[in-house]
């Protein structure tokens, strides 16, 4: 029978530092902490996701953990950023005129 299992913040401390610092697989993790590798997935990905949280914007935690609705303006916002455009050279152009 599984036994009750009483988890803390200090035991979070310590599977980010078995598995960023150590290297550590999670099924070795796993072991190490005596619980389960499912388990210790879900809570790296719970640290992965606070982590990865707090480098959001502002305008991104106000929405949440969902994925972004189609035309939200976060979305339009990173599909207007500007980048350079390459257009391929015509034939009136310098490069074709000295080919």
């Amino acid at each position: 029978m599984p036994r009750a299992l009483t988890w803390s913040a200090e035991l979070d401390e310590k599977l980010n530092h078995l598995v960023n610092n150590k290297k550590m697989t999670i099924i070795n993790a796993a072991k190490f902490l005596g619980v389960s590798r499912s388990f210790i997935h879900r809570r790296c990905q719970m640290l992965q996701r606070e982590t990865n949280f707090r480098s959001c914007s502002v305008e991104r935690e106000r929405a949440g953990f969902e994925p972004l609705a189609t035309g939200h303006p976060i979305s339009w916002l990173a599909i207007q950023i500007q980048r350079p455009v390459h257009l391929p050279p015509n034939e009136n152009s310098y490069h074709a005129q000295a080919a």
